[in-house]
């Protein structure tokens, strides 16, 4: 008898198989079920099967259906015509007025009080203009006068009478009222004791000024003969020092010169 390929093929193939299982349950131990571990599980019967025909057994007869009740129709109210809106007639346009010109109204004369008044306020104006200009005119005199002043006095300042120079006229005249001055300071200052009173002594001291009136030299160039007498004349010097200032032609001449005091005259 000869096998189909196929019923070869299959035969081998459950040989095989039934060989690996024996050879696996001889060699192979397999591990022992711990049944300590094992779950309870309760059987509980299915539910029967839904059977739609025997529910409807069951359920009551139908109930009768109501009529529906009847609504009436509404009627469709008819549509408002629409309004057509009358066109406004156009207004007669307006015949253009000439153009009249105002007249001009006349104006009012001013009252006398008020043309017064701008008067009297016109002639104040020019009261403080005048006012203004007289006091600029006196600011002018005074700058003037002060300048004058001033060149006049750079003038004197720059002629300075040299030491040695014989005064005559004007400058004699300046220079003995201003050596009067001096002369009467000093004697304000000089007085003797009794017992010098009346007797006949004459001294004469030289004195050089500074411009600023201090003495810087004093010397007796005529002695009285008598020293107490001739100290008595230089203390009177020193008491009255310093004497005013020396006017500025002068200042050369006193400082380098000097000035004679007699003693008693």
């Amino acid at each position: 008898m000869v096998l189909s390929r196929g019923t070869t093929f299959s035969l081998i193939a459950h040989a095989t198989l039934i060989i690996v299982m024996i050879i696996k349950v001889s060699f192979f131990s397999q591990p022992r079920l711990d049944l300590s571990e094992a779950i309870r599980v309760d059987m509980v019967g299915l539910p029967e099967k839904y059977n739609p025909a025997q529910k409807s057994n069951d359920l009551p007869e139908k109930i009768e259906k109501q009529p529906e009740p009847v609504v009436e129709e509404k009627k469709a109210e008819p549509k408002p015509e629409p309004k057509v809106e009358a066109k406004p007639e156009p207004k007669p346009k307006a015949e253009a007025k000439p153009d009249v010109k105002a007249k001009p109204q006349p104006v009012a004369p001013e009252p006398e009080t008020v043309k017064l008044d701008k008067a009297k306020q016109k002639q104040k104006e020019a009261l403080e203009k005048l006012k203004k200009l007289s006091a600029v005119d006196k600011i002018r005199e005074q700058v003037q006068k002060e300048k004058t002043a001033a060149e006049v006095a750079k003038i004197m300042k720059g002629r300075v009478i040299a030491p040695g120079t014989k005064l005559t006229g004007v400058d004699r005249m300046q220079s003995d009222n201003y050596t009067g001055q001096l002369d009467a300071l000093v004697k304000a200052q000089w007085a003797l004791p009794q017992w010098l009173i009346g007797k006949p002594l004459k001294t004469k001291v030289l004195v050089k000024i500074e411009a600023d009136g201090r003495v810087s030299d004093k010397k007796i160039v005529q002695s009285s003969g008598n020293p107490t007498y001739d100290d008595y004349c230089l203390q009177a010097v020193t008491k009255a020092s310093p004497f005013p200032k020396v006017p500025e032609k002068f200042a050369e001449l006193y400082a380098e010169d000097g000035v004679v005091f007699g003693f008693p005259e």
